[in-house]
């Protein structure tokens, strides 16, 4: 299954400085990826996952760095059970995977 969200160009910076403060984050980060048939396609499972149980993601691309990066938005509850699915699933050691978790309310 091939994503279906082309990469948006943005700097990880940019990247974050969006990131909704009641939400948590997973990242994937990998670099290169130039080419369309590139993007994450050693971990085309992770997007079955993802598409199955109705995920927020989007592939961003910084240029200048050559850097692609898979970011899911979550709730802060579902943040672990996201990364330890994908990491599960199999993280391919040339790709490095992030938690970016907001403080969980009362």
């Amino acid at each position: 299954m091939e994503p279906d969200n082309k990469p948006i160009s943005s700097s990880f910076e940019e990247i974050k400085r969006r990131f909704e403060p009641d939400f948590s984050y997973v990242v994937i980060e990998k670099a290169g990826g130039n080419h369309e048939s590139e993007y994450f396609s050693e971990i085309l499972n992770v997007f079955t996952i993802l598409k199955k149980e109705d995920h927020v993601w989007q592939i961003y691309r910084d240029e200048e760095k050559r850097i692609l990066f898979l970011v899911i938005k979550t709730k802060t509850n579902q943040a672990e059970i996201i990364m330890e699915k994908i990491l599960e699933a199999g993280l391919p050691k040339e790709l490095n995977c992030y938690l970016y978790r907001s403080d969980e309310k009362d």
